[in-house]
């Protein structure tokens, strides 16, 4: 009935997972509403229908869901790092981020996806999270596509490694979350949705820190990424996936007319 540090802001609405806090003239109680209806549903969708793990602690306590003041990065996720709370995620949303339509219905379940991976221990690279993160939000809401515009971010550096990762380099940053296309071919023409969870599932089995890529996990879950690399690679030049026409344009570069090319 309360969170693992109380109460943290002068107003709070709580839910059966969450507790909603913001300060006085931050936000209006009704987006504060808003946005505790939609990650209770983001926990009910991701945990109790699609099999993500529940957070850390949350068997015990709300998470705290603070709304900051500010416009910031829009969200974030992290986690407590000492006392009973060790261990267990919050999430930060700028108010800003309740002023563009609809955007924090896709951003509640983002940023709780950030705290399902956390339960899996860090031998994903960071990429990899947000990548993910990305994803998952055409799954809880499928008519909002807010994360198209996110896939220009690898669709316009084609050339970048898969594994590139930044937080101050912004092409590089951008490419991280573009690298959603990723989990689109895995869900789309490999295992669905479930290898996806299957893949953080291996990770947690695994020591190391920002170690591991999906390719590591589908190798050692039986696939062959080289292979899976080709086609996915093949499949990108028109971004053959169900959601086809909310896929950012492709930056034509040049035409081939016979083959091969060099």
């Amino acid at each position: 009935t309360t969170t693992c540090v109380g109460q943290q802001g002068d107003k709070k609405l709580d839910g059966e997972y969450f507790s909603v806090q913001w300060n006085d003239g931050v936000v209006s109680e009704s987006k504060a509403e808003d946005f505790l209806e939609v990650l209770e549903y983001s926990y009910e969708r991701e945990v109790d229908e699609l099999g993500w793990q529940r957070p850390d602690k949350m068997n015990q306590y709300l998470m705290l869901a603070y709304i900051q003041s500010g416009g910031g990065s829009g969200a974030y996720t992290t986690i407590f790092t000492s006392g009973s709370c060790s261990g267990m995620p919050y999430i930060v949303a700028y108010a800003s981020g309740f002023s563009s339509g609809n955007w924090y219905r896709s951003m509640a379940a983002h940023e709780f996806n950030h705290a399902s991976q956390f339960s899996y221990d860090y031998a994903f690279e960071f990429w990899w999270w947000e990548a993910t993160a990305t994803y998952i939000e055409e799954d809880i809401y499928p008519a909002d596509n807010w994360w198209s515009a996110y896939i220009g971010g690898y669709s316009d550096n084609p050339w970048l490694a898969m594994n590139v990762s930044s937080q101050s380099n912004y092409t590089e940053f951008n490419h991280m979350y573009g690298m959603a296309v990723l989990g689109f071919y895995i869900d789309k023409y490999v295992g669905g949705h479930d290898l996806v969870i299957d893949m953080w599932e291996w990770a947690e089995n695994r020591s190391g820190y920002y170690s591991y890529g999906p390719d590591d996990a589908l190798d050692s879950l039986g696939y062959d990424w080289d292979t899976l690399y080709d086609d996915f690679v093949t499949r990108n030049t028109i971004m053959e996936y169900d959601d086809q026409m909310y896929f950012p344009d492709i930056d034509v570069e040049d035409t081939v007319r016979s083959v091969p090319d060099s």
